[in-house]
């Protein structure tokens, strides 16, 4: 018996560049970062220092992640249906505790 190659279900990671990270975003935030990276781009300019854009990189760089996964988009709307008070299915944490017991 051999063992079989293993593919992970989650997408590549999103290298942390400003080039993938946009590439990674809805087009929302992907308007968002350009706002965020364009005024890094005026501070670093004036102040001679990068850190600004790194910081505007990584600061985005969670969502852009959140969103290649393949189920961002059904979790997102899963997440706005339960805080809008619907039911989702959701077992309550004591009810699974209390079915292991």
């Amino acid at each position: 018996m051999s063992a079989q190659p293993f593919e992970s279900p989650r997408p590549a990671p999103i290298e942390r560049t400003p080039k993938a990270v946009l590439a990674a975003l809805p087009p929302q935030r992907a308007a968002e970062f350009r706002r965020a990276w364009n005024a890094a781009l005026d501070k670093a300019r004036e102040d001679m220092d990068l850190a600004p854009l790194q910081e505007v990189v990584d600061s985005y760089w969670g969502v852009a992640s959140a969103a290649a996964s393949p189920n961002a988009t059904e979790a997102t709307d899963q997440a706005r249906r339960f805080v809008a008070g619907h039911d989702i299915g959701v077992v309550p944490a004591s009810e699974v505790f209390a079915r292991l017991r």
